[in-house]
């Protein structure tokens, strides 16, 4: 009950941008057939794609 959290509509953008480009990722994978590999470096988190094992390979909060 401290008030607004100021840094809540960051991170609720980047989580749902985050998922909306892995996702076209796993798209574009599995549609053409290629090796994508996407590496997401924000301060507070790394997300590794990759599309030729099993989908996301680390998330770093």
């Amino acid at each position: 009950m401290g008030g607004p959290d100021p840094g809540r509509y960051e991170r609720t953008t980047f989580r749902k941008r985050t998922g909306t480009l892995l996702s076209k990722a796993h798209e574009l994978a599995a549609r053409s057939g290629a090796n994508v590999y996407v590496i997401i470096y924000h301060p507070r988190a790394i997300v590794v794609y990759n599309s030729v094992g099993d989908g996301v390979l680390a998330s770093i909060p």
